[in-house]
């Protein structure tokens, strides 16, 4: 007995020297060894018979990471993270460095002029200056707005309006270019469209829509510009895997290491990077941690598939379009809300039109979907539903509302339609969800920006996927207006919630300054998170056990 426990500690100590070996030979120099390594990180690779093959390795990859040099990250920009996500439109992206520009002695003098002019101009107004300046040099205007291809600015007032301002066709000519976000390729090609040239989606479930540009994107005359990204998707696998957020401690091309926080507790570990996409490589802690966080996904797994879930119904939504809940020649709000209950009564009785004063309007779209009037409450209790798999059949089917694992109406929602009426609905259903009015003294108008941003980024933790916000105040018309807000996701690094989605004119997600900015004296009223009967409600696999990301040299006992 006593010899097989030798050979097994000698055989998993054979298994992390090679391990050691493989990772010394992957390091940046291709002729290092381990004996090049730092003292520290010599004694590291030691084995311990009494410490666990997995942790051992990890820490050894961990330290092996941060002996090599940082690749800088962005100052500049990780200051201002919250306000910029905020304003502009994009992904949370983590950047390994800030993207840059050609120096100014590489450009030309031409466009080194502008180039100067464009640094010492206000931020926020600098970019439409240059496009009125430059508008038909598109190679001077990516050398000067697309440092490295990136949609990018580092100031929030320069990052909104390079989203806001910038169009495909004023920074190319060329009939095919490329889009690079998140981790997707896409091809992009141009068309033109009552005397208006455009670039639309050629492949993809976006195919034949126009595309624009959000923060974060990356653009090219050819893929093989996409080599070496300077970002990293890390909203994905922290979808994908369950963390909510991430400290990053070092940065080098392959990898980051990080600290993760599952729940309530933070575990360090490695990701690994494939181009602009991560992956969990491992945790640097006793098993005895990394089993809990093992545990704690499985325990949690209902949420994290809902949310992709969710994530994808969004997407669906998106491109259904379905239109707001106003008749077409109103002048004011007030008959808002009138169209549903016309369509719905047209739909039942298998019709495919009908009217409002004298106006006719589509039962279904042209491709055959359901296509019902939205209020913007419609949107938030339709996006859980929906995620559920309730919904209405469509054209060439029987009328029907099909139910799935979740339906409002049965819950005893007497009023779908009010952002009032679903906050006291939410407040008086505690077991679907948890509600919140906010405090006077918290209730800070959207003019008061960075005050507005702040409270947010102070309050991240309170704020979640599928959560929504009601905000109320005056508009311009001078009546006071209420609002209901779906917030999709929030920034692993902050925690600050920037991916909004509502339902105006049609579905959108937007920010906070998109939603916001028309009616700036308007603040948070309330905030309702939705209960794990929800949750669950959502998951399309219930029961399913979510396997653990995290590959085992040595299995649990």
């Amino acid at each position: 007995m006593r010899l097989f426990s030798m050979m097994q500690r000698l055989f998993v100590a054979c298994r992390l020297t090679l391990f050691v070996l493989i990772l010394g030979a992957g390091a940046c120099d291709p002729s290092s060894t381990l004996r090049d390594k730092p003292s520290a990180l010599v004694a590291e690779s030691h084995f311990h018979p009494d410490l666990d093959i997995d942790q051992r390795a990890c820490h050894v990859r961990r330290n092996a990471l941060l002996s090599q040099p940082d690749v800088g990250g962005t100052p500049a920009y990780d200051a201002m993270r919250a306000e910029i996500l905020g304003r502009a439109w994009g992904e949370p992206m983590v950047f390994m460095r800030e993207p840059t520009r050609l120096p100014i002695q590489q450009l030309s003098a031409s466009t080194r002029t502008l180039a100067i002019a464009f640094d010492r101009a206000p931020h926020g107004v600098r970019v439409d200056r240059l496009l009125r300046q430059a508008r038909n040099q598109p190679a001077l205007l990516r050398s000067i707005l697309l440092p490295e291809g990136y949609v990018y600015a580092s100031d929030p007032l320069d990052a909104l309006e390079v989203v806001r301002s910038l169009q495909l066709p004023l920074l190319f000519q060329e009939p095919v270019i490329w889009l690079q976000r998140q981790a997707e390729v896409v091809r992009l090609e141009r068309f033109r469209e009552r005397n208006t040239s455009l670039y639309r989606y050629a492949e993809g479930p976006y195919q034949g829509q126009p595309a624009s540009l959000q923060f974060g994107d990356r653009l090219a005359i050819s893929p093989a510009e996409f080599a070496n990204p300077l970002h990293r998707d890390l909203r994905t696998l922290a979808r994908d895997v369950g963390f909510d957020r991430v400290r990053i401690e070092h940065r080098v091309a392959s990898a980051l290491v990080v600290q993760l926080r599952f729940g309530t507790r933070w575990v360090r570990g490695v990701l690994t990077a494939q181009g602009a996409s991560l992956q969990l490589a491992c945790l640097d802690e006793p098993r005895a941690t990394v089993e809990w966080v093992e545990a704690w996904m499985r325990e949690n797994g209902h949420q994290i598939r809902a949310r992709r879930a969710m994530e994808a119904v969004i997407d669906t939504e998106v491109r259904d379009a379905l239109p707001f809940d106003r008749p077409i020649d109103a002048e004011d709000h007030f008959s808002d809300g009138a169209l549903r209950p016309l369509w719905f009564d047209a739909y039942r009785r298998g019709q495919t039109m009908f009217s409002h004063q004298g106006r006719g309007y589509p039962v279904y779209r042209s491709d055959g979907i359901a296509w019902p009037p939205q209020v913007c409450v419609d949107l938030v209790l339709e996006t859980y539903e929906r995620t559920s798999g309730t919904w209405y059949r469509p054209r060439g089917q029987p009328p029907e509302r099909i139910v799935g694992r979740l339906d409002f109406d049965a819950e005893g929602i007497t009023n779908r339609r009010g952002v009032l009426a679903f906050g006291t609905f939410a407040e008086s259903s505690p077991s679907l969800f948890e509600y919140e009015k906010l405090e006077e003294r918290n209730r800070i108008p959207f003019a008061k920006r960075k005050e507005f941003f702040a409270y947010l980024l102070e309050h991240a933790d309170d704020f979640g996927p599928g959560h929504v916000v009601a905000i109320q105040g005056k508009k311009r018309d001078g009546h006071i207006h209420q609002h209901a807000i779906f917030v999709e996701t929030t920034d692993p690094v902050t925690g600050f919630p920037y991916g909004l989605f509502d339902q105006m004119k049609k579905p959108r997600r937007r920010t906070w300054e998109g939603i916001m900015a028309e009616a700036p004296a308007r603040s948070l009223y309330y905030h309702v998170r939705p209960t794990d009967k929800i949750w669950r409600a959502m998951d399309p696999q219930p029961g399913q056990i979510m396997p653990s990301p995290l590959r085992r040299l040595v299995q649990s006992r």
